[in-house]
């Protein structure tokens, strides 16, 4: 359930970050942040944050759908090549 929430997380947010969506989500950020030392930062370094944003898009999406897709795992279950004594008798 974690694998899913925290992919989930991944992708939504890097869609969220992706470059062509910078046309509407930089002049909300600089709304937002207008008037402060962020807000200025984001004005005077655009190109600073189309290249991050689009580092985090490809990156976020990328790992988000690598995690969905890898196998589960459960941390209770044993190892299929480990064999219990019993069994190993049974076998022998």
């Amino acid at each position: 359930m974690w694998r899913t929430i925290t992919s989930s997380f991944l992708i939504i947010t890097g869609f969220l970050a992706c470059p062509c969506h910078l046309a509407l989500t930089l002049p909300l950020l600089l709304a937002l942040f207008g008037g402060t030392a962020f807000g200025t930062f984001l004005a005077a370094h655009t190109g600073w944050v189309v290249a991050l944003s689009t580092g985090y898009f490809l990156a976020a999406i990328g790992f988000g759908f690598w995690r969905l897709s890898t196998p589960r795992r459960s941390a209770c279950s044993t190892p299929r090549t480990a064999r219990s004594a019993a069994e190993q008798r049974l076998y022998e």
